[in-house]
């Protein structure tokens, strides 16, 4: 194990502006005032005998969508907002996600609490590996290989839920379902550049089961439903990774260890990398590196997931490993390495024979 982490890091891992440009991108409007990463606000003390019976005082915990309008009442609920650590961390690390859910329209279904709790996960809800990217519908970590390939994570339009699960409108409109609309603009399949000049209702698959089973009073009851009626309802269609509609509810978040006060975005590795085959290879901040074709559909398709694979620091220290073609690269950059320090040194042994010569 090398005694620079940084210097492995940098030798070993690239960033992904590849995929952080393929999903939805909404930037803030004006960044994060600076008092925002200072201590917090004063708040007037409290007098030093207060009553047996005081109420504790709580922070506000509101959904997303009535931040600003609590900002603007006084400044007194804009300190008492600055004071809860949960909020402070958002409009730290993830103020582009506050303005990610006022833009899709989703942040009267989120609380601060909940998307404080997925800015300090590290793990996909799906499958347990790093999730970078944050799935807006559910407010949980996801992968990229889960986020292009799991069933729950295709939003479907409101009328297609109602029609698969047999959710009365009545139900879904009284706030059970919420609707996210997506945002006009550029996004990246891993095939093609996709335009969306129009936004678009979606609503979360997994929600819609959980209204549909207070519907029909069971899972076991939905299923019995969208099996009695599958040859009658119109199947929604997957394209998986080439399906646009996966990228528009889903950004980049770091992740927020509170303890050690470390923001990570992810990396990925080269060595896995530089196993892929060619067609794999043409993003945007990819490294240049040979590589070996593999053969056949499915180990194509599985060399294409680890294309988007991500890790922590210290998930990526644990996976160099047991990651053959990464350790192999380490050694070879160690060798480069060794090769330039004896021609530097030979060439300051040249240097110091021609200082000496007598003829000078």
């Amino acid at each position: 194990m090398p005694s620079s982490t940084p210097d492995f890091l940098k030798t070993l891992t690239y960033p992904r502006p590849d995929l952080t440009s393929s999903i939805l991108s909404t930037p803030p409007p004006h960044p994060a005032p600076r008092a925002l990463l200072l201590p917090p606000p004063r708040l007037p003390r409290r007098p030093r005998h207060p009553p047996a019976r005081a109420p504790p005082r709580h922070h506000p915990r509101p959904p997303l969508s009535a931040l600003s309008p609590l900002l603007s009442t006084s400044s007194s609920t804009h300190a008492l907002l600055l004071s809860d650590p949960l909020y402070r961390n958002l409009r730290a690390h993830a103020a582009h996600a506050l303005h990610a859910y006022s833009a899709t329209a989703l942040g009267a279904s989120i609380t601060v609490a909940q998307l404080s709790k997925a800015l300090c996960t590290e793990s996909c809800a799906h499958c347990g590996e790093f999730g970078p990217f944050l799935w807006m519908l559910d407010c949980t970590r996801c992968c990229w290989a889960c986020l292009t390939q799991h069933p729950d994570l295709l939003p479907v339009a409101p009328e297609e839920a109602m029609q698969l699960y047999g959710i009365p409108g009545e139900r879904a409109a009284a706030g059970g379902l919420p609707v996210m609309r997506s945002v006009p603009g550029v996004y990246r399949t891993w095939k093609e550049v996709c335009v969306e000049p129009e936004s678009r209702r979606f609503v979360s698959r997994a929600a819609a089961r959980r209204v549909a089973v207070a519907v029909h009073g069971s899972a076991e009851k939905v299923e019995e439903y969208i099996a009695a009626r599958a040859q009658k309802v119109q199947v929604v269609s997957d394209s998986k990774d080439m399906d646009v509609r996966r990228l528009l509810g889903v950004i980049a978040m770091p992740t927020l260890d509170r303890r050690a006060g470390r923001v990570e975005h992810g990396v990925s590795c080269k060595g896995c990398t530089s196993t892929l085959p060619v067609v794999a290879l043409r993003g945007e901040g990819m490294p240049y590196m040979p590589v070996r074709i593999g053969s056949g559909l499915e180990g194509f398709d599985a060399r294409k997931r680890e294309l988007g694979r991500m890790f922590t620091t210290q998930g990526y220290l644990a996976h160099y490993q047991v990651c053959g073609r990464a350790r192999e690269l380490w050694e070879w950059e160690m060798e480069m390495n060794d090769e330039e320090e004896e021609e530097d040194e030979d060439e300051w042994d040249m240097e110091e024979v021609d200082r000496s010569s007598p003829f000078l």
